[in-house]
């Protein structure tokens, strides 16, 4: 008979009763649902927000997504320690 990992051999049966085992898998599969919805309301609130967003003003959204973010300095670059002018 092979020995499986952790010194059981394969012909042994479970050391937990079957209802534990059952309670357990159902456990785990209501947290994993649990987990699964959170996500997805995550990601409908974040696409909501930005299409709320465009809608209100698209061109700073766009301007965002092209990399022009007004609250950065495009002059000035550090790089190294040391500043760089950039031309853009």
């Amino acid at each position: 008979m092979p020995i499986l990992w952790g010194g059981k051999q394969a012909g042994q049966g479970p050391a937990v009763s079957a209802d534990f085992a059952h309670a357990l898998t159902r456990e785990i599969l209501s947290t994993e649902l649990l987990r699964v919805r959170v996500i997805l309301v995550t990601l409908t609130l974040l696409l909501a927000a930005l299409m709320v967003a465009y809608a209100i003003s698209p061109d700073v959204i766009e301007r965002i997504w092209h990399g022009h973010l007004p609250i950065l300095r495009r002059d000035m670059v550090k790089d190294a320690g040391r500043n760089h002018q950039v031309e853009f």
